[in-house]
């Protein structure tokens, strides 16, 4: 019996969501934030949604994203250049960076996220410090644990993959294949006709032999006891004068024209 084609594709589905299931669950990890010290702002890039800075005393990027803190950082009016500040970010998320400045600054690289900055004797002498949720949450750090929905993922899989197993299987059709050779249009032969092995033979009769002897033998008949007569001319009428060789009774047919009473119809009687 062959199995039904929802049996692979259940198969097929329960064991792409259990590999899923644990990648998901394999990608869990656990970040500790990475603290920069104070230092002065070389370069800061804005958007107005994004900003993107460079410490003086190292080449590394690092991404800004000014409406996740709070207070809301306010592209160049709140950072600006030689700006003195501290800060932590977030070494497992990062971003590509391509940005140029109105005055032509070119950042190029990938840049690390900050979750908080601190900063240190701006214009107004005042320190003042920005945080993200993330950070006021776990300022160690946090670890990201997928391994809830992983295992769901995977029981989900190992379920539909058993179930597939109690699924009802299906006869296979009957097949009927051509045989080789056999021309096209040309009635298919019945595998299940007998030839014709003749009407059975009664019980207790003897067999009946179908052969014909090849010289049947007719029954003899004795001669005729009359003597074999010649045959006479034709009459005028174009008739013999008696086909059967019998003697011409007289009397029995009128003569025809010129006939001789005297002759007879056999000159031997």
């Amino acid at each position: 019996m062959k199995r039904a084609p929802l049996f692979f594709v259940l198969i097929i589905l329960g064991v792409l969501l259990v590999i899923i299931g644990i990648g998901l669950g394999a990608s869990s990890h656990s970040s500790t934030y990475k603290q920069v010290s104070q230092d002065t702002i070389k370069h800061y890039i804005s958007d107005g949604t994004t900003g993107y800075l460079q410490m003086a005393s190292s080449p590394d990027l690092y991404v800004v994203n000014e409406g996740d803190f709070s207070p809301v950082i306010n592209g160049t009016q709140t950072l600006q250049d030689n700006d003195i500040i501290s800060f932590v970010a977030d070494p497992t998320s990062t971003s590509d960076i391509d940005s140029q400045s109105t005055i032509g600054t070119h950042l190029v690289g990938t840049g690390e996220k900050v979750v908080e900055i601190t900063l240190v004797g701006n214009s107004s002498g005042q320190t003042m410090e920005f945080t993200t949720a993330a950070y006021k949450a776990n300022a160690q750090g946090y670890t990201q644990n997928n391994w809830g929905g992983a295992v769901a993922m995977i029981v989900i899989g190992l379920l539909l993959a058993i179930a597939s197993f109690f699924l009802p299987r299906r006869n296979p059709q009957p097949s009927f294949a051509i045989a080789p050779g056999m021309p096209m249009g040309q009635p298919m032969p019945n595998p299940y006709q007998q030839p014709y092995q003749g009407v059975p033979p009664y019980p207790g009769s003897a067999p009946y032999n179908q052969q014909q002897p090849p010289n049947p033998q007719y029954p003899q008949y004795p001669s005729s006891p009359y003597p074999q007569q010649p045959m006479q001319p034709p009459t005028a009428y174009g008739q013999p004068a008696n086909p059967y060789g019998q003697p011409q009774q007289p009397g029995q047919y009128p003569p025809p024209p010129g006939y001789d009473p005297s002759q007879r119809a056999n000159p031997y009687e």
